[in-house]
């Protein structure tokens, strides 16, 4: 999988680093587990045994929480070719035998050298604005189900201490429907399905100093892509022709000059223009919103903690 990535241009994660800090076990007699590096891929659970048949691996625990246990009983039984074969089947290097290292350190395998040098953008300078001006913050809703936008306002009073540094311009919580100035920031929700979501987008490309997708849809398609599977005819012919709630002998697709010419496919924001941050969730939460927004216009490193990512 690493390597199709490199074969594909995928050198570096366009999402934030969420790292649930699992403990590193050095108790064994013989081997240390190391659970961050850990993908779950289950060769060790099902390969690795002891000369009676007995499992030395499992998963314990459940959900976000899983990882691999060592039975230190059955541990010991492992002869020393038997536990190196363990750690030479890790394909990330979670298990290690005491004393022992490998040929070629992990992160310096051939592909790994051809991405290593690239480094994602990082912007850490705060925006500029003078000293008496606010940030101007524009937004939109796209090819989605306006969640993300319901979940901005969730900030309930705090929106107060955000109207103290910044204003709306182009959003629907201010219905102001054209630039009246450039904006820092613009946040993007959903994705494009049609020609107005990519109008709109192309827009925001121009006028915004910083873009920034929040939500599922804004960053993958989300919902809506999931008709990216059944040709475009298909479904047209589903919902005006052939479904349940049709009109009895209505044979007419809607097809006019002021109704937006849907897609083939349902294609996520940054396959259109340039995303310059991405905010995960369905939808992220208010304060999650509101600490990375805040933290790009004042130029200032921010952490994201596991449960701060929100999926309803």
């Amino acid at each position: 999988m690493q390597n199709l990535g490199y074969d594909m241009g995928i050198t570096v994660t366009r999402y934030p680093h969420v790292f649930s800090d699992k403990r590193v076990d050095f108790t064994p007699k013989r081997m240390i587990m190391e659970s961050n590096r850990c993908i779950l891929c289950k060769r060790c659970v099902e390969e690795v045994k002891t000369p009676d048949g007995k499992d030395v691996f499992s998963f314990v625990q459940r959900g976000v929480k899983t990882r691999v246990n060592i039975d230190y009983e059955q541990e010991e039984k492992l002869s020393e070719a038997e536990a190196i074969r363990a750690m030479n089947l890790c394909p990330v290097g979670a298990i290690l035998v005491k004393g022992m290292i490998q040929k070629l350190p992990f992160c310096e395998y051939k592909y790994d050298l051809l991405g290593k040098d690239l480094k994602p953008i990082v912007h850490n300078k705060a925006l500029h604005k003078e000293p008496d001006e606010k940030f101007i913050v524009a937004t939109t809703s796209l090819a989605g189900c306006f969640g993300c936008h319901m979940s901005l306002l969730d900030i309930d009073t705090d929106l107060l201490d955000i109207i103290e540094i910044a204003e709306f311009n182009k959003s629907p919580l201010t219905d102001i429907k054209n630039f009246s100035k450039r904006c820092h920031i613009g946040l993007i929700e959903g994705g494009c399905s049609n020609s107005e979501n990519v109008e709109v987008l192309q827009e925001f490309r121009k006028n915004c100093d910083i873009l920034v997708a929040f939500g599922e849809c804004a960053i993958m398609g989300g919902i809506p892509a999931m008709r990216n599977f059944v040709p475009l005819k298909e479904c047209l012919e589903e919902a005006y022709l052939n479904g349940v709630t049709t009109e009895i002998g209505a044979h007419v697709v809607p097809g006019h000059e002021d109704i937006p010419q849907l897609l083939n496919n349902v294609y996520p924001c940054n396959e259109v223009v340039k995303i310059d941050y991405y905010i995960p969730g369905c939808p992220p939460s208010a304060e999650y919103i509101w600490k990375v927004v805040k933290s790009i216009l004042l130029g200032e490193e921010f952490s994201i903690a596991h449960d701060e990512f929100k999926y309803d």
